[in-house]
Formats: C-alpha cells, sequence, structure tokens
C-alpha cells in the first residue's frame, strides 16, 4: 500500500511505535493499521529501533503495510463506546483533507469499501445518543459510495423511524448517498411529501432538490405541489428546492413561484423573490409587473431582495421598472436604497441617460440619504461630458455634508472635461471646507482637470498651498508642479516659500517641484538646496527648544545595539 517514500528522523531511544505514530500523523492515517516490516520480516512495535539496524549502514530501509483490522473492530467492540466514536469520527473526516498523501488515499479507498465499516457504521444511525448519531450520519455521507447497495440500505432501514428526528435525518441523508436522478431513490422519497408530520414533509422536500437532475419535470411538479402545503416550513423548504431543481424560463415553476410572493410568511416571500431571479425568463413581463408590485412588500428584506432580482431581469428599456427601482432610493431601510444603487450600476446602465435623468432630482430632495445614494449612483453610471449630471454634481460640491461633498467631487473627478472653469472655479469654495479629506480631494479634481499653463487653475491650486493641514498643501505642491509651465514665475516663488514650510514633506514637494519647473536646474540647486537645509535645520532646532522630537536627528553621536535571532 505504501506508494509514499519519506525519510524520517529518529532519536536514539525511539520504539517502532514512535516511528509508527510518526508515520501516522505524517500521511494522516490511523496508526492502528499501521505494521512497519524489514524486508519480509515485522518489527516489534515496542522494541527499540536499534535492534534493526544493519552493521555499516547509516540508517534503516522500512516497508508498511495497512489493514483495517483494528478499525474494524473497534467500530463493532460494544463494550468500548468511546474507541466506537472516534471512529465515527475518524470516518467523518474520510475525503475531507484537502491535498491528502498517497497512503491516505488509499486508506479511503479500502475504507469506502469496507462492508463491516459500512454496517458498522449504519448501526448508529439510530443511537440513542444524539453525539454518536450525528456523528455516524456525518461518517455515512462521507464513506458511502453514491448509490452502493449496503450503504443505501443502511440508510433506508432508519426511514420509517419513529423518532420524528431520526426519520428526518436518514431521508435527507439517503437523497445524500443516492445516484442522483435515480427514479427508484426518488420515488421513496417522494412517498414522504404528504406524511402526516410535517417536519417529515420539510426534509422530503428538501431531499427531492438534492436528488432529482435539474429541468426534472416530474420533481418540479411535485415541489409546486408542496407551496401549497400548509406549513410554512414546507412552502419555504420548496421554494429552495425548486431553485436547485428548475432551469432557467420553466415557466411552471415561475408560475408557481409568483405565487408565493404574497404568501403570509415573510421568509417564504423572500424566497420566492430571491428564487425567481434565477428560474424566471430574462424579460418575464408578468415576473417584472409583480416584482414590482412586490417592492412594497411590508418587510424590508423581500423589498431588498426583489430589487436584486429585478436586477437579474430588466434591461435598460424597462423604463418602468427602472422608475420604480429610483423611487425605492427613498426607502426607509438603508440596504433597500444600497440595493438600489447596485442593481442600477451594472454595466448595462452605464451611460444610461434614462436612469441618470431619473436620479437627478433625487439630488434636491430633503433626506440626506437619499442625496447619497443619488451621487453615488451617478458616480458610477454617468459618462464623461454629460452637461446634466456635471451641473448638478457641482452644486453638490457645496452639499452640507461632507461625505457628500466628497462623494461629489470624486465622481467630477471622473466625468469632467479638462479646463471646465465652472468646475475650477467651484474649487476655490473648498478652500474653507471644514472637511480636509474634501479639500485634498479639491485638489485631485483641479490636477486631473487642469490643463497645462492655465492661470485659473494655478490660483487655485495657489489658495489650496496656504491650508493649515500639510497634507492639503503637500498635495497642491504636487499639483502645481504637473500644471504649472516651465519658469513660471508666480508658480516658482510659491514654491521657494514652501521651502521654508514646518512638514518636510511638503519642504521635499516644493523643492522636487521647483527642479521640474525651472529650466537651468543645475544654477538653481545650490541655491534651493542651500534654503532647504536651512530649512531643515530651523525646524529642528526649534523643536529642540521646544521639547518636540524631531524628524531630522542631529548629529550627535549614540549607541545602538545589535540583537542576533537564532
Amino acid at each position: 500500500m505504501a506508494d509514499d517514500r519519506d525519510t524520517v528522523e529518529q532519536g536514539q531511544d525511539d520504539t517502532v511505535l514512535d516511528l509508527i505514530h510518526k508515520l501516522a500523523n505524517l500521511w494522516q492515517v490511523p496508526a492502528d493499521g499501521i505494521s512497519l516490516f524489514q524486508g519480509q520480516k515485522p518489527l516489534k512495535r515496542k522494541e527499540k529501533l536499534e535492534r534493526y539496524h544493519l552493521r555499516g549502514e547509516s540508517g534503516l530501509t522500512l516497508s508498511m503495510q495497512f489493514t483495517l483490522d483494528p478499525i474494524e473492530d473497534f467500530l463493532l467492540d460494544a463494550d468500548k463506546p468511546d474507541g466506537q466514536l472516534s471512529i465515527l469520527k475518524l470516518m467523518s473526516e474520510v475525503g475531507t483533507i484537502p491535498t491528502p498523501s498517497r497512503v491516505r488515499m488509499n486508506f479511503e479507498e479500502i475504507t469506502r469499501g469496507s462492508g463491516k465499516i459500512i454496517t458498522g457504521v449504519g448501526k448508529f444511525l439510530s443511537h440513542e445518543d444524539v453525539e454518536f448519531r450525528s456523528a455516524a450520519q456525518a461518517a455515512m455521507r462521507q464513506i458511502a459510495i453514491p448509490g452502493e447497495l449496503r450503504a443505501t440500505a443502511a440508510v433506508v432501514a432508519h426511514m420509517d423511524s419513529e423518532c420524528v428526528e431520526i426519520r428526518c435525518q436518514s431521508i435527507l441523508l439517503f437523497a445524500h448517498i443516492a445516484t442522483k436522478g435515480d427514479q427508484d431513490a426518488m420515488s421513496r422519497i417522494t412517498s414522504f411529501l404528504h406524511h402526516a408530520e410535517w417536519n417529515t414533509r420539510c426534509f422530503a422536500v428538501q431531499a427531492l432538490g438534492i436528488i432529482a437532475e435539474i429541468g426534472d419535470q416530474r420533481s418540479i411538479d411535485r415541489l409546486c405541489g408542496s407551496l401549497e402545503d400548509g406549513q410554512w416550513e414546507v412552502r419555504r423548504a420548496a421554494v429552495a428546492s425548486l431553485g436547485q431543481v428548475a432551469e432557467r424560463g420553466n415557466t411552471v415553476a415561475s408560475a408557481a413561484l409568483l405565487s408565493r410572493l404574497g404568501d403570509r410568511d415573510w421568509t417564504t416571500r423572500n424566497a420566492a423573490v430571491k428564487v425567481l431571479g434565477n428560474v424566471a425568463r430574462k424579460g418575464d413581463e408578468l415576473a417584472i409587473a409583480m416584482l414590482i408590485d412586490t417592492l412594497e412588500d411590508g418587510d424590508s428584506d423581500v423589498r431588498c431582495s426583489a430589487v436584486s432580482t429585478l436586477g437579474k431581469l430588466i434591461g435598460p428599456e424597462h423604463e418602468n421598472a427602472i422608475d420604480a427601482l429610483i423611487k425605492c432610493m427613498e426607502d426607509v431601510h438603508v440596504q433597500v436604497r444600497e440595493a438600489v444603487v447596485k442593481t442600477l450600476s451594472q454595466e448595462m446602465f452605464v451611460g444610461n441617460v434614462y436612469v441618470a435623468s431619473a436620479a437627478l432630482p433625487r439630488l434636491n430632495v430633503h433626506d440626506y440619504q437619499v442625496r447619497k445614494m443619488s451621487v453615488s449612483l451617478l458616480t458610477r453610471i454617468a459618462l464623461g461630458g454629460d452637461a446634466h449630471v456635471v451641473d448638478a454634481l457641482i452644486g453638490m460640491t457645496n452639499d452640507k455634508y461632507q461625505d457628500i461633498r466628497y462623494l461629489a467631487l470624486i465622481a467630477l473627478q471622473g466625468m469632467a472635461a479638462k479646463g471646465d472653469d465652472a468646475i475650477i472655479n467651484a474649487m476655490r469654495a473648498r478652500w474653507s471646507d471644514t472637511d480636509v479629506n474634501v479639500r485634498i480631494a479639491a485638489v485631485a479634481v483641479l490636477q486631473d482637470i487642469g490643463t497645462k499653463g492655465d492661470e485659473n487653475t494655478i490660483q487655485t491650486l495657489s489658495g489650496f498651498a496656504g491650508d493649515e493641514d500639510a497634507r492639503v498643501r503637500l498635495e497642491s505642491l504636487k499639483a502645481l508642479g504637473h500644471i504649472a509651465e516651465k519658469d513660471d514665475y508666480n508658480a516658482l516663488a510659491l514654491l521657494k516659500d514652501h521651502l521654508n514650510d514646518s512638514d518636510p514633506d511638503v519642504l521635499d514637494a516644493a523643492f522636487h517641484a521647483l527642479t521640474h519647473l525651472t529650466s537651468h536646474p543645475a544654477e538653481e540647486a545650490v541655491d534651493v538646496e542651500e534654503s532647504r537645509k536651512l530649512s531643515r535645520t530651523s525646524s529642528y532646532l526649534s523643536e529642540a527648544h521646544s521639547g518636540k522630537s524631531s524628524k531630522y536627528p542631529s548629529e550627535a553621536p549614540s549607541s545602538s545595539m545589535l540583537v542576533n535571532a537564532t
């Protein structure tokens, strides 16, 4: 069995059993089934390894054999329940290791083929102790080969149990281990769809969704029948199973799901709305109309799902649906409004004039959240050059709330035309904005739309260069270095003034912009560098007198310690 080869280091006093445990951990198989051989000679577990060393050899070359006999014996030994539980848990891990060794794969193969293991696990499926029962169910699901008669027979034996829990779990387990699409297996499951006990019906509905093949109309019809069940849990389970079995465009399933949009249970309505998104035909006018009505459902989760499902079924031509979705931007629940933005931000709506036009009036409503969502939507769908949207966004840069002002600036950055004086002038109003991120965003807009040498842009950037926050000054000087022409007198004068800036990053930005804009960098470099050094020295001395630590430490010698990690 041992197709893997490995070298294992051993201690002087290690025994054969120590090596077995190392190999078991290495190859992820139970140690109880491992036997080691030297040639044809078996090694005794309690013996020290040194006994088997041959004179003149630096190590041992051994082979390994594996058997399930001890595992099978443990599983069937009723006198050792702890051992039985450990084997059940071991079986539940079959097939779960991401990168199994070849030894592990061989172990799992012979486990699945063991009649004793299958039979032994099957006996625990109705165990009175829930821990044993759960472990057995998990184990059977992992070790059973789909459709294998011994495994399915072991599960079927418990499907008529008087215990509701055991019966339900066995029905579901049977669906997992039977062959998908097997008619006999499906008939066995469907016989429980009309059981007197509702939990049993619920699990049978779930099981049918697992075992039926996609597009199986007989199963779809049966599930549609369960949508009329008097118990809401059964109806909801039937909706979910239809989502697994019905293919897109199945008119029978779509009609049945639409009938559940008025279900008295909100979780069933919500599930039906979601599944419709995958079953109804794209452009289905009846489904779209009923989903538009569902946008007014009394439950916010249902409304949210209706928004998302409409996004899967409509196209840019469905203006009535777009209007209804835009109206939902005024919904009282934020998750509904966010769903609208996500739905209408799909690629098919980018550049859509109708959507943009429908969103624009919402920029002027009193509700802060509606204005914010409208700006966010326009940011995602509006194309550059749309004058109506640009004008509206310019207005939003003066909104009462800073996050809306910020979003509007980000939107303008992506769609404004180069050299747009209206936008440049609007940025001047942000000189005194109370939010630093808004002021930085305004500088980014200027850098993005400003044309080379444009005096209006340069003057506006100059206003930001005097900002109290070093981050704003830094970005404005960087932008100035890109926008100003070579040897621009006003730009050079402003940059030289900042060689005395208290922030070293701003000072560096001024220095680099100066060297970029001057036509004679070699001649200017000495004067600029001297100013730079004087500024840094002045800054350091000022901080030293004030008791602050400087970013530029003194030249005084200092001690250090080198720590080596070994």
